[in-house]
C-alpha cells in the first residue's frame, strides 16, 4: 500500500510504501522527466532493511488509461537493481 502526501516546509511530494515483506519505505519525489510522464521517488527512510539498503520507485505514464511502476532496489553496497515491475490497466 503506498500514500502520497504534500510536505509544505519542503514543498515536495512524499510517498510512504508499506509492503508485504514488512519494509515502511519514506520516499520523496527526486526527479520529474522532462515530458512529464516519468516520476522517481528515492528513499530517505527504510525500515526493517539491512543499513544502507536504497529503494528507488518509478511511476511512467504509458496513456492516459495505463501506467507502469518500478520498484528498484540497491542492498547494501551494490548498485540498484529491479526488483519488480507492473503494469497497471484502467477497467472499462
Amino acid at each position: 500500500m503506498g500514500l502520497f502526501s504534500f510536505d509544505q516546509s519542503r514543498k515536495t511530494f512524499v510517498l510512504r510504501g508499506f509492503y508485504i515483506e514488512g519494509f515502511v519505505n519514506t520516499y520523496v519525489l527526486d526527479n520529474i522527466s522532462d515530458d512529464g510522464k516519468t516520476f522517481t521517488f528515492l528513499t530517505e527512510h527504510i525500515e526493517n532493511a539491512p543499513a544502507g539498503t536504497k529503494a528507488k520507485l518509478i511511476f511512467k505514464v504509458i496513456n492516459p488509461d495505463e501506467l507502469e511502476q518500478s520498484l528498484h532496489v540497491a542492498w547494501p553496497e551494490r548498485e540498484f537493481s529491479c526488483y519488480s515491475l507492473n503494469r497497471l490497466k484502467r477497467k472499462e
